[in-house]
């Protein structure tokens, strides 16, 4: 199964966080489905364990036609559960918006506190952990 990172997918089965009741630390779902995604969109690896870096975030927030994209340092909010970063320009619609190091590899995402951030210049990451990886390793093992 490949990484990737998806929005309002309906009628898609996922296994995924943050029902009612659950923390903001694990505020992410993965998708698994039979098309070859991957193959026609790209996608990107999963990380898990990684500390706070500089980190490029694409955003697609509502309202716009094009994606908002910035490299950013990304700090600890609660170390060893949420990330941070300080940057202007990530609306409302940039939730699940990967943080991308070398190219290709995702550590965090926006979300978790404040469903990711409550003003557009400081945004959130639940810590990509083992919680994370388990979730994955469900998904990934799950039938379709």
């Amino acid at each position: 199964m490949a990484e990737g990172f998806a929005e309002q997918f309906s009628g898609v089965p996922y296994v995924g966080a943050l029902q009612a009741n659950q923390s903001i630390d694990d505020d992410f779902c993965f998708l698994k489905v039979g098309a070859d995604v991957q193959g026609r969109v790209g996608s990107l690896n999963l990380l898990t364990g990684v500390h706070p870096q500089a980190c490029t975030v694409i955003g697609y927030p509502d309202g716009l036609a094009s994606p908002v994209q910035a490299t950013v340092q990304a700090a600890w909010y609660t170390s060893g559960h949420q990330l941070k970063f300080t940057c202007d320009g990530y609306p409302k619609g940039t939730s699940g918006s990967p943080w991308i190091i070398n190219g290709n590899e995702a550590y965090g995402l926006i979300g978790g506190y404040q469903q990711g951030g409550a003003t557009p210049s400081v945004s959130y990451s639940p810590c990509f952990g083992v919680n994370v990886r388990n979730l994955y390793n469900t998904a990934n093992e799950a039938f379709l």
